[in-house]
């Protein structure tokens, strides 16, 4: 806690001042506490208390630092996948000790919220740079791939409900300022756009997994309030990046799909009818982004070679 209240005492400070040198050292400052084993005398700190100190270090780090999206990134690339892929229940990360899978739901919070509030002021607009504007989109969806890939393997409640969360405002400002961006750059950075358009599609798909899992889990009705809100932005991300490829005369690169209910592990599931009704008929196939096979498709699509239907073309299902 001391800790934490001297990063309070130096951002007060930092936003007092208005010093961007204060401010670097507040971040520079948050990141060696991220970066620090807190043992004690019976053994590493843990515990709600600590995982909420945790997300202070890492708030007051990416509230600070010049680039938070870049920073959002390399905290994904190099603590969040480590602590995934290791299936050890202690383990911490080499660089980031306080990043452990205890700490995973605080980190994922304070990580999407910053996104959030980073795009907010990422707006579209025929004066903006729109060179800038793409990288942040890219970024953006960069990041959300690494956040919602690793779930496949392992999540826990505090993980779903942030991204349930905050994905639907990060699907909201892409649909209101990313898609008209897209469609000014579409033609004189096409490889570009269909890559964002590419990577947004593979978080996109988990997300449905994701919703339909937490829909028919009638014990968490927390989670499943936020369900029908992204449902929704979803639906519209997947319409609206289909309108833009046929603007662009690639309309053929683009198709509806059935994807069958699954569950978190991957396993098929009965749609909600079927369960309530326990008649044994045919399983509901919801009308969601089916993408076994397209990243091989779309890498070939991609490589420069153009097609019968266009330059560059992309598989984006509904």
């Amino acid at each position: 806690e001391l800790a934490s209240s001297h990063l309070a005492l130096l951002d007060s400070l930092a936003k007092l001042t208005n010093s961007e040198y204060i401010k670097g050292k507040v971040s520079k400052t948050a990141a060696e506490y991220t970066k620090r084993n807190w043992q004690t005398g019976e053994g590493p700190d843990k515990g709600n208390v600590f995982n909420l100190q945790v997300a202070k270090y890492w708030t007051y780090y990416l509230d600070n630092t010049a680039d938070p999206l870049q920073a959002i990134l390399h905290l994904y690339d190099t603590g969040v996948q480590d602590v995934f892929q290791n299936k050890t229940k202690d383990y911490a990360n080499e660089t980031y000790p306080t990043i452990t899978r205890a700490t995973l739901g605080a980190i994922y919070q304070v990580a999407l919220q910053t996104i959030t509030g980073v795009i907010r002021h990422e707006t579209y607009g025929v004066t903006k740079d729109k060179d800038s504007l793409l990288r942040t989109l890219t970024h953006t969806t960069d990041i959300l791939l690494r956040a919602v890939n690793p779930l496949k393997t392992w999540r826990n409640r505090t993980i779903l409900k942030a991204v349930l969360k905050y994905s639907k405002p990060i699907l909201d400002h892409f649909l209101r300022h990313g898609m008209p961006l897209l469609d000014d750059c579409f033609r004189r950075k096409n490889l570009e756009c269909l890559n964002i358009i590419k990577t947004l599609q593979v978080s996109t798909r988990y997300m449905h997994v994701i919703c339909n899992s937490t829909k028919l889990d009638r014990g968490d009705i927390a989670l499943a309030n936020y369900v029908p809100l992204l449902k929704k932005s979803l639906e519209s991300t997947v319409y609206r990046v289909e309108a833009m490829l046929a603007a662009n005369n690639c309309a053929d690169a683009f198709w509806m799909g059935n994807l069958k209910n699954r569950d978190l592990e991957g396993e098929e599931i009965l749609s909600q009818s079927v369960v309530d009704n326990g008649d044994g008929g045919e399983e509901e196939e919801d009308d969601e982004p089916d993408a076994e096979g397209v990243e091989e498709e779309e890498e070939e699509e991609m490589d420069g070679e153009e097609g019968e239907d266009g330059p560059d073309s992309v598989k984006y299902d509904d």
